[in-house]
């Protein structure tokens, strides 16, 4: 969309930068993208049948730490 072209534009120059510099990445990280999305899986099921829905998630990598 239009309106994001200048956010998106800044994030993939500013991982460009960090790159370029061999600078630790910032931000979000997929293990950040996987908890929203088991987050959202769960929020789904209480929509659907109107029940709370623990959210278990595994312990954090290494890699993410």
């Amino acid at each position: 969309m239009e309106r994001f072209a200048t956010a998106y534009d800044r994030e993939v120059q500013n991982f460009v930068d960090r790159v370029n510099l061999g600078a630790e990445m910032s931000g979000p990280s997929s293990w950040d993208g996987f908890v929203v999305a088991m987050v959202c899986d769960a929020g789904l099921a209480s929509l659907k049948d109107g029940e709370k829905h623990a959210v278990s998630l595994p312990e954090c990598p290494a890699l993410y730490r």
